[in-house]
């Protein structure tokens, strides 16, 4: 389990982003993380493995807390962490290379590591591309390849910054698929930013970050039900939520069956 508690985090010159905000990612969870621009998603998915350490409060990974070495390298074995932009973190001068930087980093054996980047390769859709540059791909390859970096290194958790959000929608839907693919593994937990209304819905829980604190935590549905709430967070409802709202103000009904 991932605990967030009371975390704070003010950066120079600035208000402070994150005020006191507290949750918990248990195992089999899948959590949209939602927020304006600016809201402080990206600061709070950096504390979760430490690489932005929190002013006050605590993250907590299997409960071993970040601020302590131990807990900070453990939490960084069992979280697998994808950013926004995949060239943010590509070290590597092939793919191939950088499926296996995480696994040479934690000293795998050269056969596990040998049979573990040929899976992940394979699972990804990678072949044709495995002594190619990570620069010189497309930006669909690129996020597979994140995918496949996080993924070959079996975290308990993935923690995903808005993977989406550069994606054309068929790139968009083999994220989707490679997601529903590790949930029916019950040990994994997902947590991820998003700005798209429609993919919160497939998650079971979603979070809302305003103002730098949890403004809202509960089932998608629920949440996007209160649409006032929702505009009032800088966030849209779902494309079909707003239709039926809009087919109900303006007196329509559907007939029963």
């Amino acid at each position: 389990m991932i605990e967030v508690r009371d975390i704070t985090v003010a950066y120079p010159g600035s208000v402070s982003v994150l005020r006191g905000v507290s949750f918990q990612i248990r195992r089999g969870e899948r959590i949209a993380l939602m927020g304006c621009n600016g809201a402080g998603k990206t600061t709070l998915i950096r504390c979760l493995n430490g690489l932005v350490a929190p002013d006050s409060g605590d993250v907590r990974v299997d409960g071993l807390s970040t601020r302590e070495v131990s807990g900070s390298l453990h939490a960084r074995g069992k979280i697998g962490m994808v950013f926004q932009d995949p060239d943010d973190q590509m070290v590597a001068v092939t793919v191939e290379r950088e499926i296996a930087f995480g696994l040479e980093n934690i000293g795998l054996p050269r056969p596990q590591m040998i049979s573990r980047v040929e899976e992940a390769v394979q699972r990804f859709r990678l072949s044709q591309v495995r002594g190619v540059s990570p620069h010189l791909l497309s930006g669909g390859e690129r996020q597979r390849l994140a995918l496949a970096a996080v993924w070959v290194m079996h975290p308990d958790y993935y923690v995903l910054d808005e993977p989406t959000s550069l994606l054309d929608p068929e790139t968009r839907a083999e994220v989707f698929e490679f997601l529903d693919q590790e949930m029916k593994n019950g040990d994994r937990a997902f947590l991820m930013a998003t700005q798209f209304p429609e993919e919160a819905q497939s998650c079971s829980r979603l979070l809302v970050l305003h103002g730098g604190r949890i403004a809202a935590d509960g089932h998608p549905g629920d949440v996007f039900s209160d649409a006032a709430a929702c505009s009032g967070f800088g966030l849209r409802i779902p494309a079909a939520m707003e239709l039926d709202q809009f087919m109900k103000d303006q007196g329509f009904a559907f007939p029963s069956h």
